[in-house]
């Protein structure tokens, strides 16, 4: 049985600002049913249309690039804006050695490189002693 999608059935009529292509709202049913999504209200489901036009679109125009080895889709993020997906699903940065801020330190470039420097005659705690 053929399903027929419109703007009305999807419960945006009436909306303004909210313009409606009958492929996108037809990709937006299927996108919705295959990831399982529900929205708040009509006006969180017509924000996230957009938001899956504009991702539908980014798709297509990376997709025409010339020359790329890789192709884009969308996925289950695709009705979520940037700032979305981050203030949702990425970690604040950490103290840690991948995010660690160098503290400028730069060698000397007047000065011969020596063939092998013994640390421990340098900085006391830098190497640890060995434990048995």
């Amino acid at each position: 049985m053929a399903a027929i999608f419109s703007a009305a059935t999807l419960g945006f009529s009436g909306l303004t600002g909210v313009t409606f292509d009958e492929a996108a709202v037809k990709d937006f049913a299927a996108f919705k049913l295959k990831h399982g999504k529900k929205y708040a209200g009509v006006e969180d489901e017509a924000v996230k249309f957009e938001n899956f036009k504009a991702s539908k679109a980014k798709v297509a125009e990376i997709n025409a690039r010339p020359g790329t080895t890789w192709v884009a889709a969308l996925n289950q993020f695709s009705d979520e804006t940037w700032e979305d997906f981050k203030a949702a699903r990425l970690m604040t940065p950490q103290n840690c050695s991948a995010t660690h801020v160098s503290s400028g330190f730069r060698a000397d470039p007047t000065k011969p490189v020596p063939d092998a420097i013994d640390w421990r005659d340098y900085r006391v705690g830098v190497v640890a002693q060995l434990r048995t």
